[in-house]
């Protein structure tokens, strides 16, 4: 069987792959391409003339010839500086150096051939910078290498290299969630930025449970940043905010490398404070060390090739407290944040046409957060992820072909950080733990109600892209399978109950009367809040945890046609469907009382499988020149839902015994019921210490101050979460109805 004939068949499997087995959603198109037209010297299209494009930093070569009408097109080309030449009988040999390939990008070029000897050659230098894709309608733009390694970055946060193309903004991550401290998100276009679609060598790093990024990378890892915000190409993965395409540094025939320094202290940072004399006239003591370093190159050259890199971030900040109801709790406490960055990378060029490469990456960070203002509860961020990726790539004269496979795995947790904040850790005298409110006075003190939350979450992926270049038509499919793996826990008020007072007049005086309203614990009660000491958010098991996971199969189909209608006049048309198993509680049907409210909110829900997304863009080089391109498109694009958002849905649908309960006391809802039998456990308009008791007789502890509280509200949480546990151990409890029955009862919501 001759070549050509492999290579359709190869096409020809990949594209039946795709049909039949549909498992696959790609990303967005993780390498460059180069396309142009040879003429003579009168602008006649010139066939047949031998085409080469040789890497600068590897030696690759790859080789083509021009079509019938002088065209020429080289896809899925790494990003990077190439030399391309032309040669032809009868015609002088044409160099172009510096020709500069993006990621994502389809790089424009029209060389001119003059007449003569072949042994005579012309050399042109390309003018890198000036070039402008004249074939995509996608609206996006390209951090260069040069920019990644001047542009001044406060903090080092790789995302932050967005912000360089316009529309777009970074975000706190801790505005998403707070488990996403020391991450940020990308907002483009006004949107919010969970969902916008962030990839590293073509795989997905997104987290999945409350949007952005699962890890954070060194910007020496970096080659170049690809920001995709409108016009979406249709070999996007699942998102219609956006994109970020990331491409890592590789190896070359050359030993390069970096090392750096940066140095910061309270001298050269702002003073965020609106009033800057409280609690002192002095600014936050602040200190950052970041220290790192990259170097790469060959073991064989021209088929083996290395880079590492490795990025250190010590930091030591505070924060401040003001408190001027109790001054005692005014005050600088420390706000550390320590950071850990490597990768590594080996590339094979296994020949001209096939290569392959593995790439890892780890990310360890801790943080400490959540305080600050009336509030002195902190708790503490810890992020650990490993990402492994291995790519395969084969490039022919018309076919391209690529498959990446890739492991991550996320690791989250949320602690109480009291101790390395320095503040408060109880203001029980026993020394047990209690967490304090006083409404309009101080936030909180003690054990972090978020604490403790695990996090974990496994991709593990596989995709295939291909192109097809027939005539004036580039043809573009692929598919991709993401088994999304995670497991969530989140013990609300599991290290401590909280008990709660409101500063007003009267409760002032109720203070003064009782010790003196200097001291939050003298202020009466209104509120206790308990927690069952449980946190899963599923009955699932996943990940080698018996329950709380969910598994998602994500897939996905693309395919797209480039049609060059003239040669300054380029039409797409491309069609995706996106299929997730899981982001609705489709398996489990809901509590008969909510068809009380409204017959459609009963039963079953129901999973979409409809997401056929049709696309049509085009780009218009309005003089040919590549100077002046006008782009436009449209089509319907496909949001993912983030897991969270139905975590909650499920868990108080479900029995109790595995999701996490927090029963709010209060003086018109004063009963702690047994989950199980429904039966009053504690009355705290009446407590007794005795579990059972409670009828007259017991203690009001609403008619008394937070202080005598204490010990009442550690022995109901203790209780609760005793009685619970079985109900766990023994999962489901037969006859028991879920939560969200019970709190209509019990709360009368």
């Amino acid at each position: 069987m001759n070549r050509s004939k492999i290579q359709a068949l190869f096409g020809l499997l990949g594209f039946g792959l795709m049909l039949v087995l549909a498992p696959l959603a790609p990303a967005q198109h993780i390498r460059g391409a180069l396309e142009g037209t040879v003429t003579d010297q009168n602008q006649a299209l010139v066939q047949g003339a031998a085409i080469t494009v040789k890497s600068v930093s590897t030696g690759v070569e790859t080789k083509v010839a021009t079509d019938a009408q002088g065209r020429f097109s080289l896809q899925n080309l790494e990003a990077g500086n190439y030399t391309v030449s032309v040669e032809k009988t009868g015609f002088r040999k044409s160099i172009t150096t510096d020709v500069v390939v993006k990621v994502g990008s389809v790089t424009p070029m029209n060389i001119g051939l003059e007449v003569g000897n072949a042994q005579e050659v012309v050399e042109v230098v390309s003018v890198a910078e000036a070039t402008v894709d004249t074939t995509r309608p996608t609206v996006d733009g390209v951090v260069t290498p040069k920019q990644i390694e001047n542009l001044p970055l406060n903090g080092r946060n790789f995302l932050d290299l967005a912000q360089q193309e316009p529309g777009v903004q970074v975000r706190d991550g801790g505005d998403f969630d707070p488990t996403k401290n020391q991450m940020v998100g990308v907002s483009m276009g006004g949107r919010s930025g969970r969902s916008t679609r962030i990839q590293v060598d073509g795989v997905d790093i997104t987290d999945e449970t409350v949007g952005t990024t699962t890890t954070n990378i060194s910007n020496e890892t970096i080659q170049e940043f690809q920001v995709s915000r409108s016009t979406l190409d249709a070999s996007t993965d699942l998102t219609s905010s956006g994109a970020i395409n990331i491409v890592t540094r590789s190896g070359s025939n050359e030993f390069h490398g970096a090392g750096f320094g940066f140095f910061r202290d309270q001298r050269w940072s702002s003073d965020l404070r609106l009033d800057k004399t409280k609690p002192t006239t002095e600014k936050p003591s602040f200190d950052r060390q970041i220290l790192g370093g990259r170097a790469g190159g060959y073991i064989v050259k021209n088929k083996f090739f290395w880079h590492a890199e490795f990025e250190n971030n010590n930091q030591d900040g505070q924060q401040f407290t003001s408190v001027p109801s109790f001054n005692q709790f005014t005050a600088a406490f420390a706000v550390p944040l320590d950071e850990r960055l490597a990768g590594a990378r080996l590339d094979w060029k296994i020949n001209d046409r096939l290569s392959a490469f593995y790439r890892f990456n780890h990310n360890n960070n801790f943080g400490v957060t959540g305080f600050g203002g009336q509030n002195l509860s902190a708790f503490g961020n810890l992020n650990n992820t490993n990402t492994h990726v291995a790519g395969l790539d084969l490039t022919t004269t018309k076919w391209t072909h690529s498959a990446r496979f890739s492991y991550l795995n996320f690791n989250n947790f949320i602690v109480d950080a009291n101790a390395a904040a320095g503040t408060p850790e109880t203001l029980d005298p026993a020394g047990g733990p209690i967490l304090v409110r006083v409404r309009g006075a101080v936030q909180d003190i003690g054990p972090n109600l978020l604490a403790p939350q695990q996090t974990f979450q496994d991709n593990l992926q596989g995709k295939y892209d291909g192109s097809l270049s027939h005539g004036n038509h580039t043809f573009r499919f692929g598919f991709s399978y993401n088994h999304i793996e995670e497991a969530v826990f989140a013990n609300f008020f599991g290290l401590a109950p909280r008990i709660r007072s409101t500063k007003n007049p009267a409760n002032t005086a109720f203070a003064d009367t009782h010790g003196g309203s200097g001291d939050p614990l003298n202020f009466p009660l209104d509120q206790i809040v308990v927690g069952n000491g449980l946190g899963a958010f599923s009955e699932r098991p996943a990940l080698g945890f018996p329950n709380g996971g969910t598994t998602n199969h994500r897939i996905g189909v693309y395919f797209t046609d480039s049609w060059k209608l003239r040669p300054n006049w380029t039409l797409t048309l491309g069609v995706r469907y996106d299929y997730d198993s899981a982001l609705a509680d489709s398996d489990l049907k809901r509590t008969d009382t909510l068809a009380q409210f409204s017959p459609v909110l009963g039963g079953f829900v129901k999973n979409d499988v409809n997401n056929f997304a049709p696309q049509l863009g085009f780009a218009w080089d309005v003089k040919g020149n590549g100077k002046t391109v006008i782009r436009g498109g449209g089509g319907i694009f496909y949001d993912g839902n983030i897991i969270n958002n139905i975590l909650f849905d499920r868990v108080i649908n479900l029995p109790p015994g595995l999701g996490n309960d927090t029963p709010v006391l209060t003086q018109g809802s004063p009963l702690l019921l047994n989950p199980a039998t429904g039966a009053c456990m504690f009355n705290a308009k009446s407590f007794s210490t005795t579990v059972g008791q409670c009828g007259p007789g017991g203690v009001n502890l609403f008619a008394g101050p937070l202080r005598g509280a204490i010990g009442p509200a550690q022995q109901m949480q203790s209780v609760l979460q005793a009685v619970t546990a079985p109900l766990s151990a023994s999962w489901p409890p037969a006859g028991i109805p879920p939560p969200f029955d019970q709190i209509l009862v019990t709360e009368g919501g």
